[in-house]
């Protein structure tokens, strides 16, 4: 037995040793496949990667032209001059790109140029990329922190003006301005739906709220059941506080000089001399005909009653209870004529370009003219 035992060990032993040499000489011949292929693919490698690199460098010449003429848009007068972008050859996901400063020629940006501008012609090439890509859904998050007002506001404009090259274009901000843009008409909001996070909570969830345009806004509350008066006459004046302002700054009309540019709705209307409110009209341009709306009557009439906005919703004034809601009605609806009077129907934006000493919307369907 023991014998037997000794014998059947050996055995096992001996197949083991056989299958060990086996697997030797099966991993000695995958070896030499393995290293043929290794040896091919290194070869093949440096083709691949000139090639892929031209390819690729090509997309990124192709763009660079328009890449700067978006970026002109944002920052007038400021050419790159001759903008090239190319991969970096030793470097993954490394862009490089040169251009004119100070007619010196290929100068990296980075090393003359504020983050402000970096970011906006990143943003540039990478519109150019998705135009060039035809991707139709654009997602921008939390973009262009770094820019002021003006830049943001010709930021905007070109989003809008790019808006056509794609399906949608999504934006995440924290940058409260950008909606308001949209919200008072600043903008050409035609197109633009407005969501606002609500708080989050575990017993809610993520609660997304639309915030409607002011006019919309406005239009609703009116046709609202109980009669929403401190929020109609709030509204109204806001919206009246923003048409005023936008027009004065407009035509730079004289304003008192404060530390800071907040006025109130009797000092926007003193701004407005006799002979500017009898010049001032609305031209409305469509395919069959021009329509033209003097400004003067509407003007004059939410200045006589302009008071009724303090006197209800403005402060706790026991002489404003006596007012009724049709005078609450009455002072929002020439409100909301002179907002329509101003705001365009197509685009549904204020006049904000300036275009042969008139001012026009963004469609220029419709026109602020003071002559």
């Amino acid at each position: 037995n023991e014998k037997y035992q000794k014998k059947d060990t050996s055995l096992k032993q001996i197949n083991l040793i056989k299958n060990n040499f086996n697997t030797l000489i099966k991993i000695k011949k995958d070896l030499k496949k393995l290293t043929f292929k290794q040896e091919l693919l290194e070869n093949i490698l440096p083709i691949l990667e000139k090639n892929r690199k031209e390819y690729i460098d090509n997309i990124l010449s192709s763009i660079a032209e328009e890449a700067e003429e978006l970026y002109l848009k944002i920052h007038p007068n400021e050419q790159l001059g001759n903008l090239l972008l190319s991969l970096s050859p030793n470097k993954q996901s490394s862009l490089n790109f040169t251009g004119k400063f100070q007619n010196t020629e290929n100068i990296p940006p980075q090393a003359y140029y504020s983050d402000s501008h970096l970011d906006t012609l990143g943003v540039c090439i990478f519109l150019s990329l998705a135009k060039y890509f035809n991707n139709e859904i654009i997602v921008l998050d939390d973009v262009l922190t770094s820019v002021d007002q003006p830049h943001m506001s010709r930021f905007i404009d070109m989003l809008c003006e790019e808006s056509k090259n794609f399906s949608q274009i999504f934006i995440a901000t924290h940058y409260r301005p950008w909606k308001e843009q949209y919200k008072f008409h600043r903008k050409s909001s035609a197109h633009v739906q407005l969501l606002e996070l609500a708080p989050w909570s575990i017993d809610n969830g993520i609660r997304i709220d639309k915030t409607k345009l002011s006019l919309e806004e406005l239009i609703k509350l009116q046709n609202t059941t109980p009669f929403p008066r401190e929020s109609i006459i709030s509204k109204s004046g806001l919206m009246l506080e923003s048409l005023l302002d936008h027009i004065s700054l407009l035509y730079k009309l004289p304003m008192p000089r404060k530390p800071s540019p907040h006025y109130t709705l009797g000092e926007l209307f003193n701004s407005f001399s006799s002979d500017f409110k009898k010049k001032l009209k609305v031209k409305k341009i469509s395919a069959d005909q021009e329509k033209e709306f003097e400004l003067e009557k509407i003007i004059n009439k939410l200045q006589d009653i302009a008071w009724i906005r303090n006197i209800i919703a403005s402060h706790w004034n026991e002489d404003g209870m006596h007012y009724s809601d049709s005078d609450v009605l009455y002072f929002s609806k020439n409100v909301l004529e002179f907002a329509k009077l101003l705001i365009c129907d197509n685009c549904k934006s204020l006049p904000t370009k300036k275009k042969n000493n008139e001012w026009v919307c963004y469609c220029e369907t419709s026109k602020l003219i003071s002559e």
